[in-house]
């Protein structure tokens, strides 16, 4: 996997004392776009500009003395910092180890994403702590706990911060985590939290609340925000909606940033105007950036893949459907309404070999895959979610706000966070239903319509494991057959989590959902 950098510098702002504008440096993997940047114009907020390579949100940062810079991905779903050491032995050190990189089998590109050398660094110290983290891909990192200079740009520093050292990781992206300190990795090694990035930005007077706001943008835009301290008002749609976070299990206090999810609606407008109610309950989802996609129970995403005329397939694990699909999906808050163009839960599918090769159905409409994960335990609005929603995480007083994202807003109107709490924000009307649902409630014969998968097929010529090309037929009854021009084959399957019931669809190893990059799941 290529990255290509996007230049951009960190300035000071002119207009207030204090005031720090970031644009950083981002990377994406296919080809850079032109970036656009948001500025930050209040003394008591600090703003960086997230690069959306479509796998994840990442800013850069500094450490060390002399400065080392570093990509980090942004990470609301867990609050730990750490980086890769230069000597990680999970680094690619030849062509050969690299291109197994690119395959994500058992090399890390560190070049693409840089490591830290902490035997350069003079104010590099270590605090003798183990460190250790496991991520939901099955990732991970260890190494050892450790302090030095911190730098978002040349005006903003923290002097003594705390960040891991990945001594040892196959993980293929250093996590800036900026979540609750209750969600801290030291608390399960140790029994203990320290002040981790947002916190100590707080307690050394760099920003006036203990909070920040996050932008994504929408899929195709190349930046978003992440403004500490602030709120950019030309950012939203309407009026910013506060909500409590609540715990997962329904007793004592929220440690992470869950919120109870009330309902989902289908509609076939990209408005979300008519909806027509799929799901109700009161159901705890984390919002999490460091997850790209969308994490539901089992009968939820049926109910919502067979909704939206989506074809199950066992192999992929995902509800197929044309990926010219419109319409909306929006979720409600007790209140507050969040409306999700299909758009951003339609992932095409590729050749496994040759991502310019995309599968379709017989009649040749696009094949897309309905991103949304089925699990049992644990419930996530991802990065799909998110880029539609403005959120204001309050991080002091246990609540969170939001509103409709305006997409591809070329203006700022920033202000800060006091310790009042949000400005301009106000209780969602349903602010105190905060007990889980004893059940979830499903629509089981909806009547909003969409277009049904256009065929029973699914076509698609591709290679794996050798040259072995063919064209893919798949039926309804669930046989796939390729013709080989090789007698070399490969066999994979796609995976096997999601709803189990629904039509069937039986795909050929060598056509491949363009999932293995976004699973990237940090919480």
């Amino acid at each position: 996997m290529r990255f290509a950098p996007l230049i951009a510098c960190a300035t000071l702002g002119a207009a207030t004392p204090g005031v720090v504008q970031f644009d950083l440096q981002g990377h994406r993997v296919s080809s850079p776009r032109k970036v656009s940047n948001l500025q930050a114009r209040d003394s008591k907020a600090s703003s960086i500009d997230l690069q959306n390579d479509l796998t994840y949100y990442s800013a850069n940062i500094s450490i060390g003395d002399p400065a080392q810079k570093l990509m980090v991905q942004i990470d609301t779903g867990s609050s730990d910092l750490w980086v890769m050491a230069a000597d990680n032995p999970y680094c690619a050190k030849n062509k050969r180890q690299k291109q197994l990189a690119a395959l994500g089998e058992g090399y890390v590109d560190c070049d693409a994403i840089g490591t830290f050398d902490y035997n350069s660094s003079s104010s590099f110290n270590w605090n003798d702590t183990d460190f250790s983290i496991e991520y939901a891909d099955t990732t991970m990192a260890e190494g050892k706990w450790a302090t030095d200079k911190i730098s978002l740009s040349s005006d903003l520093t923290l002097d003594k911060a705390s960040f891991a050292v990945g001594l040892k990781s196959n993980s293929t992206n250093a996590v800036f985590g900026i979540g609750l300190t209750s969600q801290e990795s030291t608390l399960e090694t140790d029994r203990s939290t320290y002040s981790n990035f947002p916190l100590q930005l707080f307690q050394e007077g760099k920003i006036a609340a203990y909070a920040y706001s996050l932008y994504l943008n929408d899929l195709n835009a190349d930046t978003g925000s992440l403004l500490f301290g602030g709120i950019d008002h030309d950012k939203y749609s309407g009026t910013l909606q506060l909500l409590p976070f609540v715990s997962q299990t329904g007793r004592g206090r929220a440690t992470t940033f869950s919120v109870m999810l009330s309902s989902i609606s289908a509609s076939s407008s990209n408005d979300g105007s008519n909806a027509e109610t799929l799901m109700s309950s009161n159901l705890p989802v984390v919002l999490d950036s460091g997850t790209t996609f969308t994490m539901l129970p089992s009968r939820v995403v049926e109910a919502i893949g067979e909704a939206l005329g989506g074809e199950f397939s066992r192999e992929v694990g995902y509800f197929l459907q044309s990926c010219e699909l419109a319409g909306s999906l929006v979720f409600s808050f007790n209140g507050l309404d969040i409306t999700v163009p299909l758009s951003e839960f339609m992932v095409p599918l590729v050749s496994s070999t040759d991502p310019s090769e995309t599968a379709t159905f017989d009649d040749g409409t696009p094949a897309c895959a309905i991103a949304l994960q089925a699990s049992e335990d644990f419930f996530i609005l991802g990065d799909n979610f998110l880029r539609s929603a403005y959120v204001v995480y309050d991080l002091a007083n246990l609540q969170v706000a939001m509103a409709p994202t305006k997409f591809n807003s070329s203006s700022s109107n920033i202000e800060t966070i006091g310790s009042d709490g949000i400005p301009s924000a106000s209780t969602a009307s349903g602010y105190s239903s905060t007990q889980l649902g004893s059940s979830i409630s499903i629509n089981s014969e909806p009547t909003v319509t969409f277009g049904t998968v256009a065929a029973t097929g699914l076509s698609g010529s591709a290679g794996i494991g050798g040259d072995v090309t063919g064209t893919l037929d798949v039926s309804a009854s669930g046989s796939a057959q390729a013709t080989s021009s090789s007698s070399s084959s490969g066999s994979s399957s796609g995976s096997s989590s999601g709803s189990s019931s629904g039509a069937p669809s039986t795909m050929a190893a060598s056509v491949l959902l363009l999932i293995v990059p976004f699973l990237s799941m940090f919480i």
